[in-house]
């Protein structure tokens, strides 16, 4: 493996730079979808890790050794927010790797440190290529140095501590440890909340959802130490804390054996309560078949069981990538950004700034329809945004559901 790392132009990043993002959302997009992690080494360092499955990569023979070789850049920019004094870039490099389809093996996996000041929060643009396919993919991270007790200073190590893993759902069988940045702490305090997290409102809804995960449904203390593992046994929130007095804490998930794949039936039966009604959904809920139940709604949508499977095969693959890109204080298709990725699809074009996501689908030349998300202060994520809504959205949900229940993908153009 061979890494060379080059310096680039410091500079302020525009909202030209943070536009027209829509393939980050679209999986078809890119050929790879790296998982980026931060942790916090130092007052003054920080590092990032990112992963993602071998057989993401393009490997090709012609060289000069007739090895199956590949090579991957990595770019990151990092920048203060706003909230935090400014966008003056303040960290930047480029490393690319040089690898043998051997020494991969399964999973691309590195670490790459950046500077990055205690008090301080950041955003982290992490750009991977994939250059024999000429295919890249960016990554948005809040790096948030404010205090010492939040997500980013813990690592989690998998059970043979090989590597972190870039994953907080995790399932119920699955040993792992845990690295807290100061090793002063020996004990850590861990709450437990069922999994009750409402749907979100309609997009035309004007109340506010109040947060179901107010008190902890168990509480315990447990060592932190390098023999000390844990597993998240029944489903639902956990949150790990090293000091109560204050909120933030690394939080972790277990949303069942196959999240965020949609493999059971009950995983199959929720989301589609986007474009049921309401006798419909009950009886979903009730019925002791729910396998039948699902496969006869489809059919009642489209007439017939081929249509019917292109559909849910649509459908779900949404409700997986929903789980994958939004996953934040509930699974990815509960979330604001979850419903509408469902029922519309993709964005057209994607408007990204530091606390905002305005996604624009196209109707007509000269005709959009707009959805703004607004990123929430959250303890259980930083990924954690809510819909603005409004009385406009109404029509056209209407008319997305519709498309559905007739047997089309809905497609605003």
């Amino acid at each position: 493996m061979a890494v060379g790392c080059s310096p680039l132009p410091k500079g302020n990043l525009t909202k030209n730079e943070l536009s027209n993002l829509a393939y980050i959302y679209n999986p078809v997009s890119t050929s790879i979808h790296p998982l980026v992690s931060v942790y916090h080494i130092s007052d003054s360092i920080s590092n990032f890790y990112i992963g993602f499955p071998a057989s993401e990569l393009l490997f090709n023979q012609a060289n000069a050794t007739g090895n199956f070789l590949t090579q991957i850049r990595i770019h990151f920019e990092l920048s203060e927010t706003e909230k935090s004094g400014g966008k003056q870039g303040t960290d930047t490099g480029t490393y690319v790797y040089y690898l043998r389809k051997e020494q991969l093996k399964n999973v691309f996996y590195t670490s790459i440190p950046f500077r990055a000041y205690q008090g301080k929060q950041y955003m982290l643009r992490v750009y991977v290529s994939d250059m024999m396919r000429n295919k890249s993919n960016q990554s948005f991270i809040l790096v948030d140095k404010s205090n010492i007790y939040n997500d980013q200073n813990f690592i989690v190590h998998s059970g043979n501590k090989s590597q972190p893993l870039l994953v907080k759902s995790l399932n119920a069988g699955q040993q792992f440890y845990l690295t807290y940045r100061n090793n002063k702490y020996s004990k850590v305090y861990v709450d437990y909340y069922k999994n009750r997290q409402p749907l979100p409102m309609p997009v035309y809804a004007t109340e506010v959802q109040p947060d179901q995960l107010v008190r902890p449904d168990s509480s315990w203390l447990a060592n932190i130490d390098d023999t000390a593992h844990f597993s998240l046994i029944e489903p639902g929130i956990y949150q790990f804390r090293v000091d109560t007095n204050f909120r933030q804490g690394l939080v972790l998930y277990n949303f069942g054996p196959f999240y965020p794949s949609v493999k059971e039936v009950e995983e199959m039966t929720n989301p589609l309560i986007y474009i049921s009604n309401s006798k419909e959904a009950q009886e979903l809920q009730s019925t002791q078949n729910k396998k039948l139940a699902i496969d006869n709604f489809w059919v009642n949508c489209t007439g017939n069981m081929e249509q019917a499977r292109e559909l849910i095969r649509i459908y779900y693959n949404r409700v997986f990538f929903a789980n994958y890109y939004f996953t934040a204080d509930r699974e990815g298709w509960k979330t604001d950004r979850g419903m509408i990725f469902i029922v519309y699809g993709p964005p057209n074009t994607l408007y990204k700034s530091e606390g905002d996501e305005r996604w624009v689908y196209f109707k007509k030349p000269g005709e959009s329809i707009n959805f703004t998300f607004r990123r929430v202060e959250s303890k259980w994520s930083n990924n954690s945004y809510s819909l603005i809504r409004g009385q406009a959205a109404d029509t056209h949900w209407r008319q997305a559901v519709e498309s559905w229940r007739s047997g089309k993908v809905f497609l605003l153009d």
